[in-house]
């Protein structure tokens, strides 16, 4: 090989060794550049970074509290002082209804009943004195008829607007009747009922009330 060969391999030895360490040196500055770029925010595109597994952070609809204002899954039920008084309502209706002598008459005997009552249709309806053989027994007889009566259990108690709107309470409600007539020894007779009661603007009021049961414990031994 001659002298100018030998020259000609030494210079592009020279130029590869060159570019080599230049390509060195450029991969480190770029992968540095790439690593130290912040990250592309979400909030461009109007979209927030999930949070952290097991964050407190809430966001939209689920930052309210879905168990009611006290917090403890109970705001859409009716508070215990108000159950109360609907049971009142409830019972001084009962005793209205199964109280009555052979004197009264239905018009007078009726609304005094009916004041427990929002006095709808149905309601009206349910509201009677006995009729028919039972009434004329109860004239010949002078009887008369006392009942007191007492919620066994809640069948519902909510808070929750519908199509009654506001608090409505839901009872299983037994009555002890005591029948007295001449010539009779006195007959006492248990009675149950589901009484329901709304809030209105003038407080609680029975909406509706259906038979239930008979004896002690209801007709099936355990009412409905």
């Amino acid at each position: 090989m001659t002298q100018k060969a030998w020259a000609a391999v030494a210079v592009l030895g020279a130029l590869v060794i060159v570019m080599v360490v230049a390509a060195v040196r450029l991969l480190p500055s770029h992968h540095h550049e790439a690593s130290a770029r912040p990250p592309t925010s979400s909030a461009a595109d109007g979209q927030a970074p999930p949070p952290a597994p097991n964050s407190a952070s809430q966001s939209g609809p689920q930052a309210s509290d879905s168990n009611g204002a006290d917090g403890n899954g109970d705001g859409n039920v009716v508070a215990g002082g108000e159950v109360d008084s609907a049971h009142q309502v409830m019972q001084s209706y009962l005793e209205s209804l199964g109280s009555y002598t052979s004197a009264d008459r239905q018009p007078s005997w009726q609304q005094d009943a009916l004041n427990f009552t929002d006095g709808n249709p149905a309601i009206r309806a349910f509201t009677k004195l006995p009729t028919g053989h039972a009434w004329a027994t109860c004239v010949a007889t002078h009887c008369s008829s006392r009942s007191t009566a007492h919620v066994l259990r809640d069948t519902a108690t909510t808070d929750v607007a519908g199509a009654d709107g506001g608090p409505q309470v839901v009872s299983y409600v037994d009555v002890a009747t005591t029948l007295t007539a001449r010539g009779s020894k006195p007959d006492t007779q248990h009675t149950q009922f589901t009484v329901t009661t709304n809030q209105e603007s003038d407080g609680w009021k029975v909406t509706g009330c259906s038979f239930a049961g008979v004896g002690d414990t209801g007709s099936n031994g355990d009412g409905p």
